[in-house]
């Protein structure tokens, strides 16, 4: 049977990790408006690769590391809820269940901490001069920011349902023979099985 609120959270992961893979990749981070005397104005793009700029100086480069970096947590999080999935409909609460969400969590924590000190790092190594040359943020950066804000809600939807694979799988040690019973009967006093009102 397949479990529709680990459906939509595979959803949600889906849409941060294509804005941030898209983000990564695409090379629209600043927009250089260069003005110099004989062109009117002259437009470049830059992006997250090595390629980075000379005069943005050498911490662009560890921004650069780190938001690679970031783009592959947010990868090994897309394979690692594939494994889920599949763990799901086979062995709901198993300990490889309950260890695949701890290391999504994990992962996307790591991946979300990267990306924002990718960000704060390449803003700050963004330099320009004013009487020559203006600076805008390109859509990439604000493809970044949405996924940045959709990892919060990622996080607190997977650690959810780790508690709650935890706490089944203690009842299911303590109480061995409840998780066979269905939900629809319950056992009168009498002995003889009735369907549940409620």
């Amino acid at each position: 049977m397949v479990d529709l609120k680990l459906c939509f959270y595979g959803i949600s992961l889906l849409i941060g990790f294509l804005l941030h893979v898209v983000g990564t990749v695409s090379n629209s981070i600043f927009i250089y408006y260069f003005k110099p005397v004989w062109v009117e104005k002259h437009l470049a793009n830059f992006g997250i690769d090595l390629g980075v700029p000379y005069w943005w100086g050498p911490s662009a480069k560890v921004a650069v590391y780190t938001c690679l970096l970031s783009s592959i947590g947010q990868n090994l999080v897309v394979v690692a809820y594939i494994f889920l999935f599949y763990e799901s409909q086979n062995h709901q609460y198993s300990r490889k269940f309950i260890y695949l969400l701890k290391f999504i969590k994990y992962m996307l924590l790591a991946s979300t901490l990267l990306l924002i000190v990718g960000l704060n790092l390449l803003t700050l190594s963004a330099k320009w001069d004013e009487e020559h040359e203006f600076v805008r943020y390109g859509y990439s950066l604000w493809l970044l920011v949405a996924s940045i804000c959709i990892s919060p809600f990622n996080i607190l939807v997977v650690r959810r349902f780790e508690e709650s694979a935890e706490m089944k799988q203690k009842l299911t040690k303590i109480y061995p023979l409840t998780s066979e019973i269905p939900n629809d009967f319950v056992v009168l006093k009498s002995g003889y099985s009735k369907m549940s009102d409620i």
